[in-house]
């Protein structure tokens, strides 16, 4: 199972629809993961953590909505969902809701357990990497031990 399929499983098992994301991008697994690592990286987070400190309800609409469409366009529906709810809470017109804190509380919790999923999924690719060097690294030494035996 390559890393990319690791990290695909455990997304899906998460509540992601990876699969469908790598066909919008034509397939491209790599470029996929770079898009999720660039994602979490994402200032839109930052902005939302800075709205609701300066109580600023148009940066947090502006913040959320933009990050909305990246995670949908993602694959990732748990987080998707989370966010919805915030766009929802605070768009322009309507009154905030009570739940405002619990849905912005809801979309922190999303985001860490991506966060988890990939640094687990990078976790276990680092680790396959290691072990098959190491295999190949004893391979290798067991090749040069029996050419030497041999001469």
């Amino acid at each position: 199972m390559t890393e990319y399929s690791k990290l695909e499983k455990s997304l899906k098992y998460w509540g992601a629809l990876p699969e469908k994301a790598v066909m919008r991008l034509l397939g491209d697994h790599e470029f996929y993961y770079k898009m999720l690592k660039s994602f979490l990286a994402s200032r839109e987070f930052d902005d939302i953590e800075n709205a609701i400190r300066k109580n600023d309800r148009h940066e947090l609409f502006m913040a959320a909505h933009s990050l909305k469409g990246a995670s949908a366009t993602l694959g990732l529906v748990p987080l998707t969902n989370a966010i919805s709810r915030v766009v929802e809470d605070v768009r322009p017109g309507s009154e905030i809701p009570e739940r405002l804190d619990l849905d912005i509380e809801n979309l922190r919790v999303e985001k860490l357990s991506l966060e988890k999923v990939m640094d687990e999924a990078e976790a276990a690719g680092k680790a396959e990497r290691e072990e098959t060097a190491e295999a190949g690294e004893k391979a290798e030494r067991e090749e040069t031990a029996e050419a030497a035996d041999g001469n």
